[in-house]
């Protein structure tokens, strides 16, 4: 942090200036990357075919998957990371981003975070 201050001690730069890439505050990111992993959540729920009765059931159950994507938008194996505590529910949620394979691709400025992994959340509540 403190070498991106020596231009600016120097005159080199101005405080307007817009950042570097990679320099983006996390606050200015969160909104763009909260937005990718919606639209990632709406190419994938079409193919999350849980069954009504498991639904029914169990209204409350809420499962966190991860997955890498590539700058191409393709998926990676998804792994879960939060649990619902039913297996059924949770293998139709990592299903899901295995029939889907293909999401939009990341914007660049997030390419490096996906290719790391997207959370994305499923609650019962989404079907």
């Amino acid at each position: 942090m403190r070498f991106l201050l020596l231009p600016l001690l120097f005159g080199l730069a101005q405080a307007s200036d817009p950042p570097v890439q990679g320099d983006t505050p996390a606050e200015e990111v969160s909104p763009s990357l909260e937005e990718y992993t919606s639209t990632c959540k709406e190419s994938i729920l079409p193919n999350w075919t849980p069954l009504p009765a498991m639904l029914k059931a169990h209204p409350g159950h809420v499962t966190t998957v991860k997955a890498p994507v590539g700058a191409d938008g393709t998926l990676g194996a998804a792994r879960i990371t939060h649990s619902s505590g039913d297996a059924s529910f949770d293998r139709s949620v990592v299903m899901a981003f295995a029939k889907t394979r293909q999401v939009p691709s990341p914007p660049p400025h997030l390419e490096r975070v996906a290719a790391d992994g997207i959370e994305i959340r499923f609650a019962a509540k989404d079907k």
